[in-house]
């Protein structure tokens, strides 16, 4: 299926990828790791995306044989022939309402489309971990990625703080702690981020027992809106998705809802974003600031 067009320097060219350290020293305001710039969101936030389920490839080698060197520990497979996916379901998401696209819809919104980002997220059900990549590996081979450090990747963090002191999250790919930094005891929390499976020790969570115990009422979570889409994406089983964006996936708000996680398995979600043609204040350079954390937490 075509996903619409990618800009000129490919898909996933605006993610922090091999060599990009999201801690490194950059130009104040303009990385993950500084604070944000004192900026405003348009006044009109919207864009177009696509959600899909992927599953391993049982008669597939790849889908199993790929592993930590040294290690053993399973990883997502870097062969796009490992994953099958249920096909895509294609939303419009407009100032904190989400609607889902139509058969009629789709055909006369794909051809203006241009993608701004995808991710890729898969659990592990070994040890509750989210691997993260920022592309879209059912079409795209992770092998075939250059550079060092191109790879799955766990899930990571990074704490942010905005010009008034107010600390928070940010989450995605590459971040620089293994550990959500800023915990919360707002609705996205549970719900969004896994804890470790009961029982295990503390150091497999992506949580610390201080976290668990001290949350911090208020403090947000930010990232790009690819790897939020997939977190959502696993916070509900698959036929409950558009149902589940429509009540929690609102605008700086994520509203806790009751429908168990689909956290289970080894599956993964993957997430595209695309431009909103006819709405002239969104741009690549937006979302690239709603991802790096620019304009605060997308989430309280």
């Amino acid at each position: 299926m075509d996903r619409g067009s990618q800009g000129s320097n490919g898909s996933y060219a605006e993610w922090p990828l091999a060599g990009s350290n999201p801690n490194a020293k950059q130009t104040p305001g303009t990385g993950i790791g500084q604070k944000p710039t004192a900026k405003k969101l348009p006044d009109r936030l919207s864009f177009y995306f696509s959600v899909e389920t992927v599953d391993l490839n049982r008669n597939d080698p790849a889908a199993y044989a790929t592993s930590i060197p040294g290690h053993g520990d399973w990883v997502p497979p870097r062969s796009k022939s490992a994953l099958i996916g249920s096909g895509e379901t294609w939303y419009r998401w407009d100032r904190g309402t989400t609607t889902q696209l139509t058969e009629f819809d789709l055909p006369q919104v794909k051809p203006h489309l241009e993608l701004y980002e995808e991710a890729t997220m898969m659990h592990d059900d070994g040890y509750e971990k989210l691997w993260l990549i920022p592309m879209d590996a059912k079409t795209t081979n992770v092998s075939d990625l250059y550079g060092e450090g191109a790879d799955w990747k766990s899930m990571s963090f990074v704490q942010k703080e905005d010009p008034d002191g107010i600390v928070y999250s940010w989450v995605g790919y590459m971040g620089g702690s293994a550990r959500l930094p800023v915990p919360a005891s707002s609705s996205w929390d549970d719900q969004l981020i896994p804890d470790m499976p009961y029982g295990w020790r503390d150091e497999y969570g992506y949580k610390s027992a201080n976290s668990r115990s001290q949350p911090q009422p208020g403090n947000g979570l930010c990232g790009s809106i690819s790897v939020l889409l997939c977190l959502a994406a696993f916070s509900c089983p698959e036929h409950e998705l558009t149902q589940t964006l429509k009540d929690s996936f609102k605008y700086r708000e994520w509203v806790r809802h009751a429908r168990v996680h689909d956290r289970n398995g080894k599956k993964g979600k993957i997430a595209r974003v695309f431009s909103d043609p006819w709405n002239p204040a969104m741009s690549k350079t937006v979302f690239k600031d709603i991802g790096q954390g620019n304009y605060g937490p997308v989430f309280v």
